[in-house]
């Protein structure tokens, strides 16, 4: 049992079937059917049953899963205890986030740590919030880009900053022409009691972008009528820009989509609210991070709080 067919078994698992494993692992569907019958004669066990859902690990599976999981932890582990020997001229460490926030926060992240740690191996998962903090919880992961509330309250983590959360209304809707004066250099605020009766547009239940709009509108009184769900933040601001509704948005993905900037009107939700949501680096415990971990984490303060500035 080598690193490259854990890996495999790993992808399967997630994957629920060998063409999406496949696709992930940028290799044939042949040769990975191929490498789980030779695993599983080798081991003289099923490790996945097929069901109408798609590939499920059998209790043999789970077994195996569960220690190519902590032999894979353990392997980096070791790597980057060599890595603090020689100064982080080589590591590896794995980094959780949502795919929406990693567009955000990523690049300017891993631009400044390859650039000082070039040795550093990245690896990045990209999922909802909730499995990541799962990853984060079996090992899979070694630092995880969230936003609090996280749904596993003991998780430790360190707070990097504070980003504001704004409403983004149509600009042909008719509650933009109560708003007289502009404030120079600033958004307006729109009061969200305006809007109550309006169409809403938002992400998924799980995704953090619907949970903090969730709570911000639960503080304001309102049960939205929600129009539209949809998973990506992107959708939801361009839905908002055809006229179909309104949303509360991060304010760093705003300038993501400047295409639609005559479309929209973005507005300050007042701080009774608490429209803000926090970013957090996450990990296993204290004593689980390494000297890239902690690098890592230095540079995430350093670099990252100038792109949520209110």
């Amino acid at each position: 049992m080598n690193s490259k067919e854990m890996l495999y078994m790993i992808a399967i698992a997630e994957s629920g079937s060998l063409s999406r494993a496949a696709e992930k692992l940028d290799m044939s569907q042949s040769s990975l059917s191929r490498s789980l019958q030779k695993i599983e004669n080798s081991l003289n066990v099923s490790l996945f049953k097929r069901t109408p859902g798609g590939l499920i690990p059998t209790d043999a599976g789970k077994k195996y899963l569960l220690c190519a999981k902590q032999i894979m932890k353990m392997t980096r582990d070791l790597e980057n205890e060599i890595s603090q020997i020689n100064h982080l001229q080589s590591g590896h460490l794995v980094i959780g986030t949502t795919s929406q926030f990693g567009a955000v926060v990523l690049p300017e992240i891993l631009r400044t740590f390859s650039g000082v740690y070039p040795g550093i191996e990245i690896e990045l998962v990209e999922k909802d919030p909730n499995v990541i903090e799962a990853k984060l919880l079996d090992g899979s992961v070694d630092l995880a880009l969230l936003h609090l509330p996280l749904a596993n309250t003991g998780i430790p983590y360190q707070q990097i900053c504070s980003e504001n959360l704004l409403l983004m209304v149509p600009s042909n809707d008719a509650v933009n022409d109560l708003i007289t004066e502009q404030p120079i250099g600033d958004l307006p605020f729109l009061d969200l009691q305006l809007v109550s009766n309006r169409n809403f547009i938002l992400t998924h239940p799980t995704q953090g972008t619907r949970r903090a709009a969730q709570r911000i509108l639960d503080a304001a009184g309102i049960r939205p009528r929600i129009k539209f769900e949809t998973c990506n933040i992107h959708t939801v601001m361009r839905l908002v820009s055809f006229g179909l509704g309104v949303s509360i948005v991060p304010s760093s993905y705003c300038s993501m989509l400047s295409n639609i900037s005559a479309s929209v009107r973005f507005y300050r939700i007042e701080e009774r609210y608490f429209p803000h949501w926090e970013f957090v680096v996450c990990f296993l415990s204290e004593d689980s991070l390494t000297e890239a971990a902690l690098e890592f984490i230095q540079i995430c303060k350093t670099a990252l709080p100038y792109l949520f500035k209110s």
